[in-house]
């Protein structure tokens, strides 16, 4: 027995219900923020990828929260550019490697210059202490 695979524009010849435009894309810019508040930040950033229009939305979402292993992806200095909140009600950092505290420094000095109001760190270091950025 043979399969055939079909493309996604067969699908939708045949199916024409699924041409209709999905209601999350009709929402505001703030909804969508909101939204991305409870969702890690790596995916809130890969939504960038389903519409031009989406591609900056993540930018200004006022919570970001990082794990481990996007904390050193999302630390990039054009990440940090491209998030242009300008007021961050909430940062949550995990991260179990004492590699990652340059990462987790400059995340923190963001967040405060950005006026965060809930800073939640969960550093997980085989250390006895971290010591925190100079400017707390």
């Amino acid at each position: 027995m043979r399969k055939c695979k079909r493309t996604a524009a067969a699908c939708v010849d045949r199916h024409p219900k699924v041409r209709q435009k999905d209601s999350i894309s009709s929402l505001p810019d703030e909804i969508l923020q909101h939204i991305f508040c409870f969702i890690p930040t790596k995916l809130a950033v890969t939504t960038s990828l389903l519409s031009s229009r989406w591609r900056h939305v993540w930018c200004r979402t006022p919570s970001i929260s990082l794990e481990s292993s996007a904390l050193r992806a999302a630390s990039r200095i054009q990440t940090q550019y491209r998030y242009t909140a300008p007021k961050m009600m909430s940062l949550h950092l995990l991260t179990g490697s004492k590699d990652n505290v340059k990462h987790v420094n400059r995340w923190i000095e963001l967040a405060m210059s950005r006026r965060v109001e809930k800073m939640d760190l969960e550093l997980h270091f085989k250390s006895d202490y971290y010591e925190f950025p100079h400017f707390f």
